[in-house]
């Protein structure tokens, strides 16, 4: 849209706008704004879909960050509530209703966005060091796990400064930025998430999606 834009009032494809056109440059901050909200959004699917598989499984490994989610969603103080909650677990569609609890309750208000977030989001399905995985792999092996969180933490942090700030420095001025930049950001999204479907879904070809 940006290079459309420009071609469309003729200033070219590449070159610093004047004060007129500057505006355009909020295309590409929109672009970072809309790669890390669709990077939570995904975090969020890949809990709501595994959840419920994870917690079917019997001979699955329940972490303790998990177990204390459903600590929080199932109180059993009494005795009622203890059969109450028996009950929902021997239930057929028990794991799912108890994902559903989980969903409603806890994850859908929790923002992973930090990598210390995305890292205890799927330290609920059992993965210890979701950037570790990734640092391990293949595709992978020129960056190293802190180098993966950084260029996450970097950013997160711009989005962050983009809707709160309104991308503006302590002089009360626009904070330079270029269509590249946010180029990158999406390419470095896309790549971190087809990782992320290679570790989550071994088996299938979802990470080709």
């Amino acid at each position: 849209m940006y290079i459309e834009l420009r071609k469309l009032k003729e200033l070219g494809r590449r070159g610093k706008l004047d004060e007129e056109n500057r505006y355009l440059m909020w295309l590409p901050r929109a672009a970072i704004v809309a790669s890390v909200a669709a990077f939570d959004a995904y975090i969020h699917q890949i809990l709501y879909f595994q959840l419920p598989e994870l917690l079917s499984d019997e001979s699955a490994v329940i972490s303790d960050e998990l177990a204390d989610l459903i600590k929080r969603v199932m109180p059993t103080k009494k005795t009622e509530q203890v059969n109450d909650a028996i009950r929902l677990i021997r239930s057929h569609a028990g794991p799912r209703l108890l994902a559903d609890l989980l969903r409603e309750n806890i994850l859908k208000f929790e923002s992973y966005q930090d990598p210390a977030k995305v890292i205890r989001a799927f330290k609920l399905l059992s993965i210890w060091d979701i950037f570790s995985e990734i640092a391990a792999r293949e595709q992978n092996k020129n960056k190293s796990r802190d180098e993966i969180t950084k260029d996450l933490s970097k950013y997160v942090k711009r989005r962050n400064q983009i809707v709160h700030e309104s991308d503006l420095d302590s002089n009360n001025e626009p904070r330079a930025i270029t269509p590249d930049y946010a180029e990158k950001c999406l390419i470095f999204i896309q790549v971190l998430v087809r990782s992320m479907n290679r570790i989550v879904f071994p088996k299938q070809g979802i990470a080709q999606q």
